[in-house]
């Protein structure tokens, strides 16, 4: 057991709660803050062929600019912890005409 190998080498000043809970976090909040600043900038500025985030793209960054990794199911919630929520798009036809749309919303 490790807090009574603890207690036997160090005491009771060994084994007492020094305000940590749970494991380390891998990125510092400096990086964090770059991580954001860094899906603000949008994935085609980052190399994706679309403006759609997935968990997976981002866990990918993550990897390539902090050489950190993370399961896609937690990136979920690293992006809640820095402001993001999920959203999905639109579904519209790629054969879409706005200006269509308004010249019949108008006349109608």
């Amino acid at each position: 057991m490790r807090w009574r190998d603890k207690y036997e080498s160090e005491g009771i000043e060994g084994v007492k709660w020094n305000g940590q809970r749970g494991r380390p976090t891998k990125l510092t909040i400096s990086e964090k803050k770059e991580l954001k600043r860094i899906i603000l900038k949008g994935p085609i500025s980052n190399g994706y062929p679309n403006e759609l985030w997935s968990t997976y793209r981002v866990s990918e960054i993550i990897r390539k600019e902090f050489g950190v990794t993370y399961h896609q199911d937690y990136v979920g919630t690293l992006l809640h912890q820095l402001g993001f929520s999920y959203q999905k798009p639109k579904r519209r036809a790629l054969e879409r005409d706005e200006k269509a749309i308004e010249t019949w919303k108008t006349k109608t």
